[in-house]
């Protein structure tokens, strides 16, 4: 579903406007859809430590994804429409760092919540429930970082003027 919209989105000269409601109402459903069921499919295993780790990670998940959207939603889409209406380039890249901030601790926690699960199969076993849950982090995984190439090139891009950043 959301390969298949960002590729759409990519042919197309689509308004800024008209992606951001797409990403908004088609692809973070989706995704939000996608990291539900790996959370339930954790609630499967035999509890114990290791699933209540593997439950926080995916609740993390969750709230970081939650973070990313409200940001965006609220705040970062606005602007850029805003933005498109004016014709105009953002003088700081602020706002979009702190996307890149949140949307990079979110890939950390899907790696700590994969290597986590790596360790629980080696250790105890049931192998085709947690390979499937991996299967669909990894899905849900490529995807983040789809959806936020996409974003970067297609949508940000457009609106960022660096010359207002200070070098670090």
């Amino acid at each position: 579903m959301v390969i298949t919209l960002l590729q759409a989105q990519q042919q197309q000269s689509a308004t800024a406007k008209d992606f951001m409601h797409d990403i908004l109402h088609k692809v973070y459903p989706e995704l939000f859809r996608q990291i539900a069921g790996i959370s339930s499919a954790t609630l499967l295993l035999q509890a114990d430590e290791k699933v209540s780790e593997l439950s926080r990670l995916t609740k993390n998940i969750k709230e970081e994804m939650t973070n990313i959207y409200r940001m965006e939603k609220e705040v970062l889409f606005p602007f850029i429409r805003t933005l498109e209406e004016e014709n105009k380039k953002s003088e700081s890249c602020k706002l979009f760092k702190e996307t890149k901030t949140h949307y990079t601790a979110l890939l950390k926690l899907i790696t700590e919540l994969k290597s986590s699960m790596r360790i629980y199969i080696q250790q105890d076993g049931s192998p085709l429930l947690l390979d499937a849950i991996l299967d669909s982090l990894n899905i849900f995984e490529q995807q983040n970082v789809l959806l936020q190439v996409t974003k970067d090139k297609y949508l940000f891009a457009q609106f960022k003027s660096c010359s207002g950043c200070k070098t670090i």
